[in-house]
């Protein structure tokens, strides 16, 4: 089974019968592999690019001015190498595996202090950490956040449609959203391990993950069969796949496909930027309607997108022994 390949681009130019021309085929691609790419998807390849710049300037800095935004408990600014260990479950238990092999900086909405979530000291809605020397790197990464959060909220109504609900069923769950940009770096190693990965498999927590092509190969999906595939390359398209809230939602009509990094052993280093669209904290994660009946029941409780995340990040970062950057 190949990747679907999807053409947003007359949905996004309002042309009638789009939306469900487009919602029959996102129906077959999350409920086929989880995995598709986007096209004609309306974001500058001079963005994408610009902001895989940015990445390896972030990387670049010294890590002391990189230590200076250290991520705390609100799941933004600096991760150092060796402090992750994804276990998010999902048929896999990577518990022995050694710290993946990666670092990454991210960034979330920047919240002002003055937002009512923020003053209430609700959890992840806070004021991004910026670094310093980097000049117009917060206005660039800021630039390619909004357009990448337009996107996300412009698809809302054709998985709607994709699961025979109304139009407007997840809109109230994305107004205070908690999206989130990784720029992440994996070194180059210079052999593989069996316990060890750039990132090891998992599926993802939210509602959608967008991955821009890399430069560099490494990402592997695993397919209905149990297949492990290296991720092809369409240019200029975005990867995206469901994480486990739309699989919830959906009662797993759609499906969160476990993904895997492989560190790169080539000659360079790889960087990844994916956005994760995602609700708000106190999102009401429900089986919608549409998918439930006599032979499918709902297969999960009510929960808030909140208490989903806290728990999948504490199954992520891992006290690990630290070791210095490549």
């Amino acid at each position: 089974m190949s990747l679907p390949i999807l053409d947003v681009g007359p949905f996004l130019r309002g042309e009638p019968g789009s939306l469900n021309a487009l919602a029959q085929e996102m129906r077959a691609a999350c409920e086929g592999v989880g995995f598709y790419f986007l096209v004609n998807h309306g974001v500058a390849q001079q963005a994408i690019d610009q902001t895989f710049h940015e990445a390896q300037r972030f990387h670049a800095l010294a890590m002391d001015e990189k230590r200076r935004v250290l991520q705390g408990d609100h799941y933004v600014g600096y991760v150092a190498p060796s402090q992750i260990r994804i276990d998010v479950g999902d048929g896999f238990d990577n518990k022995t595996n050694k710290a993946d092999v990666q670092a990454a900086y991210h960034v979330g909405r920047d919240y002002s202090p003055e937002h009512p979530l923020s003053k209430q000291g609700v959890r992840y809605y806070v004021p991004q950490p910026w670094p310093h020397g980097i000049d117009g790197f917060k206005e660039n990464i800021s630039s390619y956040f909004t357009q990448m959060e337009t996107l996300g909220r412009r698809l809302l109504p054709v998985y709607a449609a994709a699961l025979d609900a109304p139009l407007d069923t997840f809109d109230a769950a994305f107004e205070a959203p908690l999206d989130y940009l990784r720029l992440i770096h994996y070194p180059k190693v210079e052999r593989l391990s069996e316990d060890q990965f750039g990132l090891g498999a998992h599926t993802d927590a939210g509602f959608l993950t967008f991955l821009p092509q890399t430069k560099v190969p490494g990402l592997e999906i695993m397919m209905p069969d149990g297949r492990w595939i290296a991720q092809p390359i369409v240019p200029g398209a975005y990867l995206v796949n469901a994480g486990q809230t739309l699989k919830r939602w959906s009662n797993n009509r759609f499906r969160s496909t476990p993904h895997r990094v492989i560190s790169p052993t080539g000659a360079e280093d790889r960087y990844s930027i994916p956005f994760f669209f995602n609700p708000g904290y106190f999102a009401r994660i429900e089986v919608i309607s549409s998918c439930v009946d006599d032979q499918h029941p709902p297969a999960y409780p009510p929960i808030t997108y909140g208490e989903h995340l806290v728990e999948y990040l504490a199954n992520t970062y891992r006290p690990a022994p630290a070791r210095a950057e490549a």
